[in-house]
């Protein structure tokens, strides 16, 4: 998603940034319960990878759980995955895939070993689409091979560890524009002119012929450096906007890109009311 965004400090912009990136909650799962694994992945190697698949789940509907608190329906979503290969040939092996998860609404298999204790039904989602995508390879099941688990998701911050960032990347740039100037001496007397009278009104002249897309190629252009190449033969100015930014949010897919871009909005404007109570 991209958003241009005028009228905001840069220091303004750069807290949303981080805001995005580290304190906006989300599920994850945190504990794994292995109860027959003959896979040919460690139960150590097979956690790690589970606990990384992105969920796509309200963080409004549970609550964060606190500490010496057992997990309830409240604060806590109860996966299952259990599944076998029961082939003949030796040759065919199974694609186990996020996707053979099931959703648990009556708690834990297990609640006495784990501590999660369900006292009603739980109805968080639908079916199963709790998942952000169904084709992330878990592991390869050969013939009478069997993967049976129960996974437990609770909410966090990308604080704790990063399978509870949101997001994959977030980044802004000036709002810039790029003339390409042929003869360089022919219009050294008038340069100044010219970039004074762009700078009046820079709103009106470079919005009607400059859009998102001229902005991200001409980007892409100086990186490369075929501008700087000596064999165009040609010189370029580039002028920036002052406080005219294009901020490019990019998600994980557990949640939508604009609810993350209001939820920093609504963050940073509860840090402000807690600094005017301060001063």
């Amino acid at each position: 998603m991209e958003i241009e965004i005028v009228g905001l400090d840069s220091s303004i912009i750069n807290a949303m940034r981080r805001i995005l990136l580290s304190e906006i909650a989300t599920i994850a799962i945190e504990d794994i319960y292995v109860f027959e694994n003959t896979s040919i992945l460690n139960d150590n190697i097979l956690a790690h990878r589970i606990g990384l698949i992105p969920l796509r789940i309200n963080p409004k509907q549970i609550q964060f759980q606190k500490m010496y608190c057992l997990k309830d329906q409240t604060n806590s979503v109860v996966l299952i995955l259990k599944n076998s290969n029961f082939c003949n040939s030796f040759r065919l092996t199974k694609d186990i895939f996020c996707k053979d998860f099931s959703y648990r609404r009556y708690g834990s298999l297990i609640p006495h070993q784990s501590r999660v204790y369900f006292s009603i039904k739980q109805d968080i989602v639908k079916k199963n689409s709790f998942l952000t995508f169904e084709d992330i390879l878990i592991t390869k099941l050969k013939p009478k091979q069997l993967l049976f688990l129960e996974a437990h998701c609770k909410k966090g911050y990308s604080t704790q560890h990063s399978k509870y960032s949101p997001v994959a990347a977030a980044w802004y740039l000036y709002y810039s524009t790029t003339i390409l100037i042929k003869n360089l001496i022919y219009y050294k007397q008038n340069l100044e002119n010219f970039l004074y009278l762009k700078k009046t009104n820079i709103n009106k002249k470079f919005s009607k012929f400059y859009n998102t897309k001229h902005l991200l190629n001409g980007t892409k252009l100086r990186n490369s450096g075929l501008l700087q190449n000596n064999c165009f033969n040609e010189n370029y100015v580039n002028i920036k906007r002052k406080n005219h930014f294009l901020f490019c949010l990019e998600s994980v897919g557990s949640l939508r890109p604009e609810y993350l871009f209001l939820e920093s909005l609504f963050t940073l404007s509860k840090k402000f009311e807690r600094l005017k109570t301060l001063i």
